[in-house]
């Protein structure tokens, strides 16, 4: 069956391509080759209808002619596009070379077609400024453009200084959440998400292979931690797939479970281990926390501050209470209806428990360098970016 394609059609078609394929680690040949056919349509179009575009700003700031400066911009793609002298004759290429020319191609997308836009060309934009633009440029007289890239550290902390691979996963990520509901909160909430999974594959990197003793106490209490790090998992992978009241009713047990195995590592008594064994610990929750915060390492009281704060609020959720049941309906239906600034904090408590872990982990294998560097790395990269 034949097709009708549209100038616009065809353009939007290849960019969104592109830069699916760019988020995904796609072969950079073709995805250069995509975008230089898409930039072509739209700076064209651009320059006849009489819009901005962005080969008027890199002439204002780029030394050499007219010629020159489209030499340098369609260099890689006239000799993927184009026959050489020889199928040997080679040439330099780079990962920035694609990202520059996605973004070339998607600011005058952007300026051409406005609201008509793919949602694969809005999110490269807002990616690309929250991983390019400089933090502390200065003003310059653009007010509304400082005021949105602080806008833009606000909602996606800590993207800037992410390795190439792992911005392109929390583009992937911000992707994938904008297309199944294409509104700006979603995004960031899909980048919330992809920062929940970066936490998790950085922690499974650092303990696994990790000796833990062979002794009652240690397993025991190890398997309450490993039943916490895989609530955290799940909790995350809920929410990404949209299950948010199976995500809120984990927080509980994920609380209980972090509780429990640090409490049987560090404060238990061999009689509390036997009775702990044979099911008969009568210790309350409670109790076990007041245990632990008379070490040092609790003595700040934040397991008690965490329970006095939303110890209601998690029984609810776990246990299905009007908290949980009101979230689940809409004015004229049946159906989700949860807070993301709740869903934030859900991700938020999760990652904080699933450090703790980790910590927790790097101590029952009395490794006391991991658990140091395991607790500043998660400090500075993760827990004080949300």
């Amino acid at each position: 069956m034949n097709e009708t394609i549209s100038q616009w059609d065809a353009a939007s078609r290849q960019l969104s391509t592109a830069i699916r394929m760019y988020f995904s680690g796609g072969d950079a040949v073709s995805i250069h080759t995509l975008v230089g056919a898409a930039r072509e349509i739209y700076e064209k179009s651009c320059q006849k209808a009489g819009v901005d575009r962005m080969f008027n700003h890199i002439r204002e700031t780029n030394e050499g002619t007219d010629k020159e400066l489209w030499e340098v911009i369609n260099g890689a793609r006239n000799f993927f596009k184009h026959p050489r002298e020889s199928l040997d004759d080679k040439i330099s290429f780079a990962d920035p070379d694609n990202k520059a020319a996605l973004f070339i191609a998607s600011h005058d997308c952007a300026m051409l077609c406005g609201d008509r836009q793919p949602i694969e060309v809005q999110v490269f934009n807002i990616w690309f400024m929250a991983t390019e633009f400089p933090s502390d440029a200065k003003d310059d007289g653009h007010g509304e453009a400082m005021e949105r890239l602080r806008q833009i550290d606000t909602m996606f902390p800590g993207l800037r200084e992410a390795s190439p691979e792992e911005q392109k996963h929390r583009g992937r990520i911000l992707l994938a959440q904008a297309l199944r509901e294409p509104s700006l909160t979603s995004i960031r909430m899909g980048y919330r998400i992809a920062r929940s999974e970066a936490l998790i594959s950085w922690i499974d990197r650092k303990i696994d292979g990790v000796a833990v003793p062979v002794s009652d106490r240690s397993r025991l209490a190890g398997g309450c931690i490993d039943m916490a790090m895989e609530h955290h998992k799940a909790i995350v992978t809920l929410i990404a797939a949209r299950l948010h009241g199976s995500a809120m009713a984990l927080i509980r047990p994920t609380f209980e479970a972090y509780v429990r195995g640090a409490w049987l590592h560090q404060s238990a008594t061999d009689a509390d281990l036997d009775k702990f064994k044979t099911d008969k610990l009568d210790k309350s929750f409670e109790v076990l926390i007041t245990d632990l915060e008379k070490l040092e390492a609790f003595e700040c009281g934040v397991l008690l501050k965490a329970k006095e704060a939303a110890w209601a609020r998690m029984c609810d959720f776990a246990h299905t209470g009007v908290e949980q049941v009101i979230r689940r309906n809409k004015v004229a239906s049946i159906e989700p209806n949860y807070d993301e600034g709740e869903l934030e904090e859900a991700l938020g408590f999760a990652d904080a428990i699933g450090a703790m872990c980790a910590i927790e982990i790097a101590h029952l294998a009395s490794n006391v360098t991991l658990a140091n560097e395991i607790f500043e790395n998660i400090k500075s990269n993760f827990l004080n970016k949300h």
